[in-house]
């Protein structure tokens, strides 16, 4: 599947600041950046309490854009944006690749350029400034054994 058009998942967000919560993120396609610019959909978790946030597009956008998520959060909105998620055990595409999608209207952008393998595992570095990246493949092989007369 290459698509959570449609679908929600929870996973963990990591913000700007290098802080993870937990979020809800839907809607995602892993072929198509352009339709993930203005249809994601991403639901931020903290102390029990969830933010919905709106699109740049979305009527709702003043009471529910970044200005009204780092109210939410206590935080600035450039120690949120860009958010940043791992969706890949739900979304499966030929080639791995991690990409960054701002969600303040602005087009995202993918950040490694890999053409073969998977990524296996990745993290951010505490100040947020690089990425440690895990790759690798996995076979599968089926093999077919003659019945034996025993």
């Amino acid at each position: 599947m290459s698509t959570l058009t449609g679908r929600f998942v929870g996973t963990r967000v990591r913000l700007a600041s290098g802080d993870c919560l937990w979020g809800i993120v839907g809607n995602l396609d892993a072929r198509n950046d352009e339709m993930n610019e203005h249809f994601v959909t991403i639901s931020i978790e903290r102390n029990g309490r969830w933010f919905h946030l709106a699109r740049y597009h979305d009527a709702d956008y003043a009471e529910a854009g970044p200005q009204a998520l780092a109210r939410f959060l206590g935080l600035a909105v450039d120690d949120i944006f860009p958010i940043s998620y791992d969706v890949r055990r739900f979304v499966k595409d030929e080639v791995d690749n991690i990409w960054v999608q701002r969600l303040d209207g602005s087009r995202g952008r993918q950040i490694t350029n890999f053409d073969s393998e998977q990524i296996l595992n990745f993290r951010w570095s505490p100040d947020g400034k690089s990425l440690c990246i895990l790759r690798g493949h996995t076979d599968s092989d089926v093999v077919l054994l003659p019945e034996s007369n025993r």
